[in-house]
């Protein structure tokens, strides 16, 4: 990929990134803060794409919530313009640290917010497990209900010990449940899951002859891609001459490679072909057979 594409891809991918961030669904029912509303929504062409790579260009790590925290500090410096007073603010208890701010800020109005933010993903687990839950992680020491526990009963109150006054509190959450063939139809979801959360599907590595079956679903261009942190937000989207793009079979045999020396989960795309480019029809987590068990 010569500069000029390479510089392209990378402006479209920021783009895509942010309004993934903006204007997915939430992944928590009934959590979307105020400012959120107000602010409204944003298309592509309301968004400064070269403050927006200058932005992030100092700031990209292969941690996605990092990646997913830089683009809500995008959003609401550039696009709400709303002042910053605090980002990572951490609180001190004499010598020692009870816990960090995500983001406080002033909003349009003047009021003083205390903001917290994620980006998570969770495998549906339809049987008993370890963890206590059924809404699992990649790695499974996180869960759906472990998260949202620390964030409403933890963090969100560390505002009140600290000196600036807060106004109103808020989590901003998205990402994506997984789920398995096994799940059913009917899925009983945690209460502060939101109904209308992204979707996608997870496999054991047992499982990976299942790439064959979406295979013959797609056209003769259609193709698999390892997903690379941090771009795990918005759906994938590459040109005919990316190098990334594998055949079923190149995939299969990629990741059983890497699952013999490695348990981490790996996170997949399935595209298939449009006019210009490869989008996005799915998307798939790949763990280990050992999963979730510890």
């Amino acid at each position: 990929m010569n500069d000029s594409a390479a510089s392209k891809a990378k402006r479209s991918q920021a783009i895509r990134d942010l309004l993934w961030v903006v204007n997915s669904p939430s992944l928590i029912a009934n959590s979307e803060p105020e400012w959120f509303a107000e602010a409204t929504a944003i298309d592509p062409d309301s968004i400064d794409a070269d403050r927006l790579v200058e932005f992030l260009s100092d700031k990209v790590t292969f941690r996605v919530g990092h990646y997913f925290e830089d683009l809500v500090h995008f959003y609401l410096q550039y696009c709400c313009k709303y002042e910053i007073l605090a980002r990572s603010l951490q609180l001190q208890d004499g010598s020692r640290t009870i816990g960090e701010l995500d983001f406080v800020f002033r909003d349009a109005v003047g009021k003083t917010w205390h903001v917290e933010t994620a980006v998570k993903f969770y495998l549906h687990y339809p049987k008993q497990n370890h963890t206590g839950s059924h809404f699992v992680g990649p790695n499974s020491a996180d869960t759906f209900e472990r998260k949202t526990e620390r964030l409403f009963e933890h963090q969100l109150p560390l505002s009140s010990q600290q000196s600036i006054a807060i106004d109103c509190r808020a989590a901003y959450v998205k990402g994506r449940i997984f789920y398995h063939r096994s799940s059913g139809d009917h899925v009983v979801l945690p209460s502060l899951l939101s109904e209308s959360h992204l979707q996608g599907a997870w496999i054991w590595q047992s499982e990976l002859d299942q790439l064959f079956e979406i295979e013959d679903a797609l056209s003769n261009a259609g193709r698999f891609r390892i997903q690379p942190k941090p771009y795990w937000l918005s759906d994938d989207q590459v040109d005919f001459g990316c190098a990334d793009l594998l055949t079923a079979a190149e995939m299969n045999a990629l990741l059983l490679r890497h699952f013999e020396t490695d348990h981490r989960p790996r996170l997949i795309s399935v595209l298939d072909a449009s006019e210009s480019a490869l989008h996005e029809k799915q998307r798939i987590f790949v763990v280990d057979n050992s999963w979730p068990e510890k």
